[in-house]
């Protein structure tokens, strides 16, 4: 017999801010990431706000606390909702991530930021968008626990044209999706009865 054994996603909401106070007001909190971390979004009640991206991307920067887990990650994504508070074309935004190793022969920092190539357009609603990284983008492996430990995530908003608006982000937070386990049972009967259990991590070619 065999048991897929699926684990919970790890749902990391921010806790802390970084260099968000030359382009953004957080409303009305102004440490910024408290008008974000909320589980369900709350809209206008608390959001933070920008119309920094006409001279550069403008980005929210987070980081969260969360508990390592035993098995393997499957990838990291991160979710953002965002509006625009009027209707002119060219705002838009994306999640990014940033990821920092630290190399030990020689011991240097390396800081590596990824996000997907396409902007979404922002509307005058809030929307939700999201991206997943199903890799390290630093190396291109695997994912493991040293590189969440200093991850950072957030959104760039950006604007294309040179009508300012102002942009309003109301809800961040990133999922750490774990790959799935798969166990095995044998029952061997005799003179007494014997079970033995196998574990393997990746299904490849397993079925329930």
């Amino acid at each position: 017999n065999i048991t897929k054994i699926t684990p919970d996603d790890i749902y990391i909401r921010p806790d802390t801010a970084y260099y968000m106070n030359t382009d953004w007001d957080g409303v009305p909190n102004t440490n910024y990431w408290s008008n974000v971390d909320e589980e369900t979004p709350n809209e206008d009640t608390d959001y933070n706000r920008t119309n920094s991206g006409t001279k550069h991307p403008a980005k929210s920067k987070f980081t969260g606390s969360f508990e390592k887990k035993l098995w393997y990650i499957k990838s990291v994504k991160v979710y953002n909702r965002g509006k625009k508070e009027e209707n002119y074309s060219g705002h838009k935004f994306k999640p990014y991530i940033i990821v920092v190793t630290t190399t030990k022969f020689p011991p240097y920092i390396i800081i590596v930021e990824s996000a997907p190539a396409d902007y979404t357009e922002l509307t005058l609603d809030y929307q939700t968008i999201s991206y997943e990284w199903t890799q390290n983008p630093y190396n291109n492996s695997d994912w493991g626990w040293d590189a969440i430990d200093n991850l950072k995530f957030g959104s760039y908003y950006y604007n294309e044209y040179t009508n300012v608006c102002n942009i309003r982000e109301t809800q961040c937070y990133c999922v750490i999706t774990g790959k799935p386990d798969y166990y095995y049972e044998y029952t061997i009967s005799n003179d007494d009865l014997y079970t033995f259990e196998f574990y393997h991590n990746e299904a490849s070619s397993l079925s329930n």
